[in-house]
């Protein structure tokens, strides 16, 4: 007989097992995996294993404790919630994360479409850039200014409705 998602009873797994990039194995709920847009897909299309080669095994870790936590959150609805309306898991789950692992986190969340990661993740994102110059943004992400000051000023006298 089947389920509501289309699989039978023998082909539900309380477990999925995903592999790293550099061969490290998660067991992560179905549930959780479930949150995966991407392994959703794979799970329904009959992976037993799901190798993951575009995510390092140190942010496959934190992207399961991100589904783990959810899955879990997802039966108790009203989760404690701060002024911002995140989730304090959310808060601090992205808290002291370096900026290379944000954004190694955002392109796992992008690749998994854990659409709930990739909002996090975004907003920590926008976050860092709000209130900030230009030139501050281009130092904090480490982008060169390939503009000449006329290009420069062309672009603010252009945008400068948005500026005030």
């Amino acid at each position: 007989m089947a389920a509501a998602d289309g699989t039978t009873g023998e082909e539900v797994k309380k477990t999925i097992d995903l592999v790293s990039k550099d061969g490290e194995r998660f067991e992560v709920a179905r549930d959780a995996a479930l949150l995966c847009k991407t392994l959703r897909w794979m799970i329904k299309g009959g992976y037993g294993r799901i190798p993951l080669p575009n995510v390092a095994s140190p942010i496959l870790a934190r992207v399961v404790d991100y589904l783990a936590r959810h899955a879990a959150a997802a039966a108790a609805a009203a989760a404690a919630m701060d002024d911002d309306g995140l989730d304090r898991f959310d808060r601090d789950f992205l808290a002291g994360v370096d900026q290379d692992t944000l954004f190694d986190l955002l392109l796992a969340a992008n690749y998994l479409q854990a659409d709930g990661l990739l909002d996090l993740a975004c907003k920590k994102v926008a976050a860092m850039m709000t209130g900030k110059s230009p030139e501050q943004m281009r130092e904090i992400f480490h982008i060169v200014n390939d503009l000449t000051p006329e290009e420069e000023k062309e672009i603010r006298e252009d945008i400068a409705w948005a500026l005030n």
